[in-house]
């Protein structure tokens, strides 16, 4: 494990704000940046993958890699190479089934990657990584729903994200991008 470690907290109240803290982030990442997202089923984890790749400036998100475990993005005016993983699919405790896909070797080869279900894999996470934990919060409603009329309101919408930066490199994006 990395010694360097940051933790923010922060907190979404929308589905689009999801998507636009993802933008954000997804504007500073650079090659050989690795984030690590986890939360339960529902919790926002595709959806900031996908602000993230809007923010790198992928058109074309495929969704949830799931049935394929890894969805590759080129960034062509870039030369970079992004990889959305979704570890759900191999279950927990799978760390040697990617060891024996090349996970070696797409670390080594100074991708941007994007792991949803990290902590299904969390023996052979980088030292260097951000981890994104999402939390649904039992009805949490945003200040916007409070405003309303509960009683339309069917679920919550309200997401508290702790974000943990191991690493100098990490460290230094979580700062940028919290500036920003």
């Amino acid at each position: 494990m990395a010694h360097a470690r940051l933790q923010i907290q922060i907190q979404s109240s929308s589905p689009a704000e999801t998507l636009q803290f993802g933008t954000v982030f997804g504007e500073a990442l650079q090659p050989g940046d690795f984030l690590a997202l986890n939360g339960p089923l529902g919790a926002g984890k595709t959806l900031l993958v996908q602000g993230i790749l809007q923010g790198l400036g992928v058109d074309n998100f495929d969704g949830r890699p799931t049935f394929v475990l890894m969805q590759p993005y080129t960034l062509a005016d870039r030369d970079i190479e992004v990889l959305h993983v979704d570890a759900y699919r191999l279950g927990s405790q799978s760390s040697e089934e990617w060891l024996q896909l090349g996970w070696q070797d797409w670390l080594a080869e100074n991708k941007i990657i994007l792991v949803e279900w990290a902590d299904y894999m969390a023996d052979i996470l980088p030292e260097d990584r951000i981890e994104f934990e999402i939390e649904i919060v039992p009805g949490g409603l945003s200040e916007m729903e409070n405003e309303q009329d509960r009683s339309s309101v069917s679920s919550s919408t309200l997401r508290k994200v702790l974000l943990t930066a191991f690493g100098e490199r990490s460290m230094q994006l979580v700062q940028m991008v919290m500036r920003n």
